[in-house]
């Protein structure tokens, strides 16, 4: 069972806005934490949801990892915990 953020009709999370995310940050998910980025075989992969602020304004990976306020390797261990609370094996190699 994971637990996650409601979302509208249309299936944008509730806490969307126009400029961003309106939870604090350390109220967020993981998931939430490292969005719209993912880690797979070692490489930072980036979702492309149009809905995503990120998605629209930054166009390299490295500028949407300093636009979602964390470093590489910080992403790195939100996406570790990520994985542990979800029961899932990092492949974050």
């Amino acid at each position: 069972v994971h637990y996650r953020l409601p979302l509208a009709e249309n299936g944008t999370c509730l806490f969307l806005q126009d400029n961003g995310c309106s939870l604090p940050r350390d109220a967020r998910p993981w998931y939430c934490q490292l969005f719209p980025i993912w880690i797979r075989e070692g490489d930072f992969v980036r979702m492309t949801p149009q809905a995503c602020l990120v998605t629209r304004e930054v166009k390299r990976m490295d500028g949407v990892v300093t636009a979602i306020g964390l470093s590489r390797e910080t992403a790195k261990e939100y996406y570790r915990a990520l994985c542990r609370d979800w029961g899932m094996d990092t492949d974050d190699h």
